[in-house]
């Protein structure tokens, strides 16, 4: 048996009304690297979510950045600029929580944190029923700086 991602998603918390499809190609993005890793489990479904809104702002500004004809100011002192850099301290520290590998994550936390993905799959454990991401689910890309930055 086959669990397709959007199954998985559609049994957790909603998301936000103001979630459009780019914060959901984000979400399912993440999420299939997450359940491929098997460390997706509720305490990061916020952290997902939180990721996708601040990564789209984050895309948005490096891509005004780089097809930016030179009409703006481009220098450290440029709004845009200052708002990359603030959006890279917000990602950082997100994508490094979320990117813990499992043993890293036990050895941090002192102890296995419990997982409610079986509950959702019907299954004994959360990895033993192969996930199927198909359709629409575009591999995590991560972040590079602006070449002009």
């Amino acid at each position: 048996m086959t669990i397709k991602l959007d199954d998985i998603l559609a049994r957790l918390p909603p998301v936000p009304d103001y979630f459009t499809e780019r914060h959901m190609e984000i979400v399912r993005s993440l999420a299939s690297v997450l359940l491929r890793d098997g460390t997706f489990d509720e305490a990061v479904w916020l952290q997902v979510q939180r990721y996708a809104v601040h990564r789209l702002k984050w895309d948005d500004i490096n891509f005004d950045l780089e097809t930016d004809d030179g009409e703006d100011e481009k220098g450290f002192g440029s709004p845009k600029v200052q708002r990359l850099a603030y959006l890279d301290k917000v990602l950082t520290p997100l994508e490094r929580e979320l990117f813990f590998t499992p043993a890293s994550r036990k050895e941090g936390l002192g102890s296995e944190q419990a997982s409610f993905m079986s509950l959702l799959t019907g299954a004994e454990k959360a990895t033993s029923a192969p996930v199927d991401p198909v359709g629409a689910v575009t591999p995590f890309r991560p972040r590079r700086r602006p070449v002009g930055g």
